[in-house]
């Protein structure tokens, strides 16, 4: 195909637009390399955007859906270093699962009703609730992703049930009262457990917050 005369200039002009945006797109790119590489991620920051985004405690067995919660704080090393696994579980399992962030360390907030309401005497703790508001277990220290979702899968299962808080009720029919008590009988304990911060005291396992 041949250009005439006339339509040289349109070319021209047409290639030097698309130079312009080409050396703006590549000067917007390395701008963006270069915020991201003076402003980096940090472990401590990417908590506080957690801390921002977590549900709020009064959700922890209302809504059928099992609860981690996680208890940190800015001068903990090991809240540090779990913080990316931790924000991997919540890419994972948002839509599923309860995340509640409690900054054990905040100012503008007073944490320790809730650090006692779970027995919280190390961190990172990583409370582990079933979808009807008990703990059934915490994880202290540094806990590899794959415990952590193998723990969260068994509490989602658990909830796929639907099971009452006990396996009988007197408000149901007796067949559907078996069947439901036949399905409760398949609820797996968490592969993973590590403290029981309610040996001694079952009736404060369960956790239920005011609005």
């Amino acid at each position: 195909m041949s250009v005439s005369r006339n339509d040289k200039p349109n070319v021209t002009q047409f290639r030097q637009r698309n130079l312009v945006v080409a050396i703006m797109a590549i000067a917007l790119a390395i701008g963006q390399y270069a915020w991201q590489f003076t402003h980096p991620v940090t472990p401590v920051s990417l908590l506080m955007q957690m801390t921002q985004e977590s549900s709020a405690p009064q959700i922890i067995g209302t809504n059928n859906k099992p609860t981690l919660v996680d208890f940190w704080a800015p001068w903990c090393e090991n809240c540090r270093i779990m913080a990316p696994t931790l924000r991997a579980l919540h890419e994972e399992y948002k839509d599923q699962i309860n995340f509640v962030t409690i900054n054990a360390d905040a100012t503008d907030r007073n944490p320790w009703p809730l650090i006692n309401a779970f027995g919280v005497d190390a961190i990172p703790h990583l409370a582990l609730v079933n979808a009807q508001g008990d703990v059934e277990t915490a994880l202290i220290g540094l806990v590899p992703k794959s415990i952590l979702s193998a723990d969260l899968d068994v509490l989602l299962r658990n909830a796929a049930l639907n099971c009452p808080p006990s396996a009988t009720s007197s408000s149901m029919e007796s067949s559907l009262e078996s069947t439901t008590s036949l399905m409760c009988t398949e609820r797996k304990e968490l592969p993973y457990q590590m403290l029981d911060a309610f040996q001694g005291r079952p009736e404060q396992r369960r956790v239920r917050f005011d609005p």
